[in-house]
């Protein structure tokens, strides 16, 4: 008796190891057992090679949306769909995606083949059995211990819970706009480039030559220190500023989302822009343009990369340059696209022109994993910080990088008159508990990315 209750227990715990250990590494919020794999592995106990293979399918659809889950804790606006279109991505992104996506789909072929392995020395009444017990302790721990998750019920706890009533709730929205609905609707969170857009509104005159930059995954650290020190250089340049204004923004989502922020004052309801045919009209670019403006867009990525080669003419372009463009000999690893060193001269080039001017530039070198044989400057002590050599450790050392290029770029005479917004995409990605504490505390819905704006004199 004892040897079927210990194997059913592991039968019934298997599933859930690798999401156990997942969250506790991370410190993302899951019940401690998902009782929806009780279904597959009912199906893994007939003999019937049919129920067994529909037990296989339910089991990959299971563990799926798992793992969708966690993501969402991340990425809250992600719709299900949006996950095939990200996957496309995993050959031509940073290789860690690809390694990532080995290691999951190794895991998801072991523990099937154990679970069916086990499921010989088990019934079908002995593994129901067992799972009504774990419900009925659920329902008595929900009422005894008062499980104080505002998000509990009898029939999800911290112990105990079903992730598809919790997947369709989450997903309801986003279902209901595969039936029709706005794909472009109003941004709820703020932008850097308000003051451009409120000028705009108001018909006020706007500096003749603009630079809006995007940066890849910069984040407002909670230690006010560690941005200081990144802005350092750029913030020693004041004498060579008209003004300096700095500040900070809650904000969470993909880069694509950070970039209509900031042009277009919108939010997208699908990361995948090829989907999105119509809305653009109020962005930036486009009212720039019936002011006379030059619109041009830098991005060191590729053109196909969230289908800005469609949507950045859409949003008012008239000239867009991507890494197939610049055609240069050296590449970073991030998305094997062009350095953002290499950008530089680009841009600044392109302020030589005696006319209006409204240059956008998406950084990439920055993007996540945060690669270290992309880092030539090392300016910036992670000791000093207190911080251990990971990812968000890398990650401070590009933004540094990258903030004393524009350091060196505000004293080029080809700047002089440029008004700058500097601007975080997003907050950078990151998997360990003790690295996303840098950003944002337990208590905060979300991160917050920096900003800055600045005048150089003429």
């Amino acid at each position: 008796m004892r040897r079927i209750l210990l194997t059913t227990f592991i039968f019934f715990i298997l599933p859930n190891i690798f999401f156990i250990l997942a969250t506790y590494w991370t410190g993302d919020d899951r019940a401690f057992i998902n009782i929806d794999y009780l279904f597959p592995l009912l199906c893994f106990t007939f003999k019937n090679k049919i129920i067994k293979t529909i037990g296989i399918v339910l089991f990959i659809i299971l563990f799926a949306i798992d793992l969708l889950l966690i993501t969402l804790q991340h990425f809250p606006n992600l719709h299900f769909r949006d996950t095939f279109y990200l996957i496309s991505f995993i050959f031509s992104g940073p290789k860690l995606f690809l390694t990532y996506g080995i290691i999951i789909i190794f895991i998801l072929f072991i523990e099937i083949v154990l679970s069916l392995k086990l499921s010989v020395k088990l019934t079908f009444k002995s593994l129901l059995s067992f799972g009504i017990c774990l419900v009925i302790f659920n329902t008595l721990y929900y009422f005894i211990t008062q499980d104080n998750n505002p998000d509990s019920r009898f029939y999800r706890t911290s112990l105990l819970s079903s992730n598809i009533t919790f997947f369709i709730k989450n997903q309801e929205a986003n279902f209901s706009s595969l039936l029709g609905g706005d794909l472009l609707i109003p941004t709820s969170y703020k932008q850097a480039t308000k003051p451009w857009s409120e000028a705009l509104k108001d018909q006020k005159l706007l500096n003749k030559k603009l630079l809006l930059i995007v940066v890849e995954s910069w984040g407002q650290p909670l230690n006010s220190n560690i941005q200081e020190d990144i802005l350092k250089n750029v913030k020693e340049k004041f004498n060579e500023l008209e003004f300096f204004h700095q500040g900070s923004m809650p904000f969470r989502g993909f880069t694509v989302e950070g970039e209509l922020r900031e042009l277009c004052q919108l939010h997208p309801e699908t990361v995948d822009l090829y989907q999105i045919k119509t809305g653009f009209q109020n962005c930036l670019p486009h009212q720039l343009n019936s002011l006379g403006y030059q619109t041009t867009s830098f991005h060191g990525g590729g053109s196909t990369i969230y289908g800005r080669k469609e949507w950045y003419p859409k949003a008012g372009f008239k000239k867009d340059l991507f890494q197939e463009d610049f055609k240069l000999p050296n590449k970073c690893i991030a998305f094997d696209g062009a350095c953002d060193w290499d950008i530089i001269p680009f841009i600044k080039q392109s302020f030589t022109q005696d006319k209006k001017l409204f240059n956008y530039w998406l950084t990439l070198t920055s993007h996540y994993s945060y690669y270290t044989k992309d880092i030539h400057n090392t300016r910036f002590n992670c000791k000093t910080h207190n911080l251990s050599d990971g990812d968000a450790c890398h990650n401070f050392m590009l933004q540094t990088q990258l903030f004393d290029d524009i350091a060196a770029l505000i004293s080029s005479p080809e700047m002089h008159g440029v008004e700058v917004i500097i601007v975080g995409d997003h907050p950078p990605p990151l998997f360990k508990a003790d690295e996303i504490a840098l950003f944002k505390t337990k208590q905060m819905s979300d991160a917050s990315v920096g900003w800055v704006h600045f005048k150089i004199k003429d």
